[in-house]
C-alpha cells in the first residue's frame, strides 16, 4: 500500500529568508544574548510504510532506512542496517514485537528489538509487506513477485500470471487474497495454485488495497482512481471528490474506509461513497495508514504523521520551514513545505491551517492580521481581517520571497529572474534583466529595494525598474539573504561563507566564515548570520563569534529583533528563538 521508492521524495531545495515583516525599517532594540531550539522534528525522512500492533505500539518506515517506533509516550528511532536506502513495507505479528520490513530485495525481521536480514528475493524490488495473521505474511514487488512466509518460517515465491509490478496486497483468508499494481493489474488468489489476473475496470496504476468485514475490497491509485469489488464479486469504479494520486486505503470495520494521497488528501467512506476529511494543517503527500477505529495513524512525506485521535493534526513533521514573520504585536507565523504553518500562541508553537496548494517560501506583512505569503506554482496568499485569500499570479513558477510596505505596494521575486509588483490593482511582472533565480528581496521603501540570487546576482529597484549592481561576490556563488540597517548600510550573505557589506556606496567583502549562509539580521549589539549545521554567528566588528546551538540541519530564515527577539526556522521543522 505504498508508492514506488523511485520517486524524488526529497528534492533538496535551497532556501531564503523572508521579506521584512515589520514595515520598511529595521529594529535595533535590545541585544540578543542567547538562542534556544523551541521546536524540532525527529527526522525529515519521508514515510512510506506504517504498522500498528494490537497493543497500540506503532512503527513507521521510509527513506534513508528510517524506522521509528511509538511506545505510547514518544517516538524513537530504531537502528536499521545502514546500507538500506528506503523501507517500503511493514507488517507485524500479534505479539506486537515481531515485524517484517521490505527494503530493496531484502526482507528484514525484527528480533529482540533489533532488525536483521531474513531473506533476499533475488532480482526483485520489494514494495510492500502485509500480514493476514501470524502464520500468513506476504511481500510483493516488481516482476510480479509475491512471496509468502510459511508457518515453518521459510519464505516461498508464489506462482502468478503476468510480470507486472505489484504494489499492494490484502486478503480476508489464506484462500481469498487480492494483489494490485501497475497499469490497473488486479490478481486474485483462491488457494487453487496460481494468482489469476482479473480484468480490471481501469488502466491506472493501483497502489493500495484493503477490505472490510462485509466482503467489500477497495483499491486506490493514480488520478483519484478508486475501484471496488462487491461482496458477491465483480470490480467497478467509484467516483471520489479528488483527482489527486491516492496511495493507501485502510479499513477498520464494516463500511469503514480511509484513503490517503497526495497534497494531504484524506477521504472517508463506506466503500460506495467517499467524502473529504479536513486536515487542519499542511498538505504533505500521504503514503501509509494503519491502526484501529478512532486511532488510525497516517504517515507521509518529510516526517509527517497524522493521528486520528488528534483530529489528524500533523505531528512529528520534519518538513522544512522556509519563511518566518514576527510582527510587532500578535502571533509569529512560520511557513514551509506542503503549506505547513506554525503560529506561536501563548508561548507555544502549534500547527495552523493555511489554504496553500503548494510549498510556501516567504511571508511578510505589517501585522499578525495582514500578511502576504508566496510559494511554489505561483502561489500568492493574502491575509486580511483573519481570512486568507488566494490571488492571481502572472507567473506560474516558484515565488521565493516577498516584501510589503503594509500599504498597497508589494514586491515578490522568484525563479527565472521573475519580479512581480503589486500596487493595489493586482500583480504585474517587472523586467529584471536576468533569468537567474532571485532568492530574497528586502528594502526600506518601495522605491529602494534590493534582491539577491544565483551566480552572485544583486539587483536594486527604484520603484519603476531593476538594475544590476556590481559587487565583490564570486560569480559562482549563490546569494541567499539581504538585510540592512538603512539604505546605506546593507548586508548580503550566501554560499561558501560569502558576506558582503555595503556602506555609503561602497561594497566590501567580510571574511572569516566558510559555512553556507542563508539569512542575515541585525539588532543592537551586532549582526547575526544563519546557515548550515544550525550555525548562528555574531559579527563583533572584527570577527565572527559562534553562538552555542546544537542542530544538524540548515537554518533558512530569520525575522524579528529588539523586544520581539529573533525567530529563525529551518530544516526538520526547527524553530529557534533568540532573546
Amino acid at each position: 500500500m505504498r508508492f514506488l521508492p523511485l520517486l524524488p521524495l526529497l528534492a533538496s531545495l535551497a532556501a531564503c529568508v523572508t521579506g521584512p515583516s515589520d514595515g520598511p525599517g529595521p529594529d535595533d532594540g535590545a541585544p540578543i544574548t542567547s538562542f534556544a531550539i523551541v521546536q524540532g522534528g525527529i527526522t525529515d525522512a519521508s514515510f512510506l510504510a506504517a504498522w500498528v500492533a494490537p497493543q497500540g505500539t506503532a512503527w513507521v518506515g521510509g527513506t534513508a532506512g528510517t524506522v521509528l517506533r511509538y511506545d505510547g509516550l514518544r517516538w524513537q528511532q530504531e537502528a536499521f542496517p545502514t546500507d538500506v536506502d528506503i523501507v517500503t513495507g511493514l507488517a507485524g505479528l500479534t505479539d506486537g514485537a515481531t515485524l517484517y520490513a521490505t527494503a530493496g530485495s531484502v526482507i528484514f525481521e525484527r528480533r529482540d528489538a533489533g532488525w536483521v536480514p531474513a531473506v533476499e528475493v533475488q532480482g526483485s524490488l520489494l514494495l510492500d509487506a502485509w500480514a493476514l495473521d501470524d502464520d500468513h505474511v506476504y511481500v510483493v514487488g516488481n516482476a510480479g513477485a509475491i512471496v509468502r512466509r510459511l508457518p515453518s518460517g521459510a519464505w516461498e515465491l508464489m506462482p502468478t500470471e503476468g510480470s507486472a509490478e505489484i504494489w499492494g496486497i490484502w486478503g480476508r483468508s489464506p484462500d481469498d487474497l487480492v494483489a494490485i499494481g501497475q497499469s490497473g493489474v488486479v490478481l486474485e488468489w483462491d488457494g487453487s495454485g496460481t494468482w489469476r489476473a482479473i480484468p480490471p475496470p481501469t488502466t491506472a496504476g493501483l497502489f493500495g488495497v484493503s477490505g472490510d468485514a462485509t466482503g467489500q475490497v477497495i483499491a486506490v491509485g493514480t488520478g483519484g482512481t478508486v475501484i471496488r469489488r462487491a461482496p458477491g464479486g465483480g470490480w467497478s469504479t467509484i467516483a471520489v471528490p479528488t483527482t489527486r494520486n491516492l496511495f493507501a486505503v485502510w479499513s477498520t470495520g464494516a463500511g469503514q474506509f480511509l484513503i490517503a494521497g497526495d497534497g494531504g488528501t484524506l477521504l472517508e467512506g463506506d466503500g460506495t461513497s467517499f467524502g473529504a476529511v479536513a486536515v487542519p494543517a499542511g498538505r504533505e503527500n500521504l503514503r501509509a495508514i494503519a491502526g484501529r477505529a478512532g486511532e488510525q495513524l497516517v504517515a507521509g512525506w518529510f516526517g509527517t504523521l497524522l493521528d486520528e485521535r488528534a483530529g489528524f493534526t500533523p505531528t512529528l513533521s520534519g518538513a522544512r520551514l522556509y519563511g518566518i514573520h514576527v510582527p510587532e504585536v500578535g502571533a509569529p507565523l512560520a511557513v514551509g513545505a506542503g503549506g505547513l504553518g506554525y503560529e506561536r500562541v501563548g508561548g507555544s508553537w502549534r500547527p495552523v491551517g493555511l489554504p496553500a496548494p503548494a510549498t510556501l517560501y516567504g511571508v511578510a506583512g505589517p501585522s499578525a492580521s495582514r500578511r502576504l505569503a508566496v510559494g511554489d506554482s505561483g502561489t500568492i496568499l493574502r491575509l486580511e481581517a483573519g481570512q486568507w485569500q488566494p490571488e492571481a499570479s502572472p507567473y506560474p513558477g516558484l515565488l521565493r520571497s516577498v516584501w510589503w510596505d503594509g500599504g498597497t505596494r508589494a514586491v515578490i521575486v522568484g525563479a527565472e529572474g521573475v519580479a512581480l509588483s503589486g500596487q493595489g490593482g493586482g500583480w504585474q511582472s517587472v523586467p529584471t534583466g536576468t533569468t537567474r533565480f532571485l532568492r530574497h528581496v528586502w528594502g526600506t521603501t518601495f522605491t529602494d529595494l534590493w534582491a539577491v540570487g544565483d551566480s552572485g546576482t544583486v539587483l536594486r529597484f527604484d520603484g519603476a525598474a531593476w538594475r544590476q549592481v556590481a559587487t565583490p561576490a564570486p560569480p559562482d556563488r549563490t546569494l541567499r539573504g539581504v538585510w540592512g540597517r538603512s539604505a546605506n548600510d546593507l548586508w548580503v550573505v550566501g554560499d561558501g561563507g560569502v558576506v558582503l557589506r555595503f556602506v555609503d556606496g561602497r561594497w566590501t567583502r567580510v571574511s572569516g566564515l566558510l559555512n553556507d549562509l542563508r539569512a542575515v539580521r541585525g539588532v543592537a549589539g551586532g549582526v547575526f548570520v544563519f546557515g548550515e549545521l544550525g550555525g548562528i554567528w555574531r559579527y563583533t566588528g572584527s570577527a565572527w563569534e559562534p553562538q552555542p546551538l546544537s542542530f544538524p540541519g540548515f537554518l533558512l530564515a530569520v525575522d524579528g529583533g529588539g523586544t520581539r527577539g529573533f525567530v529563525a526556522v529551518g530544516e526538520l521543522g526547527t524553530i529557534v528563538e533568540g532573546r
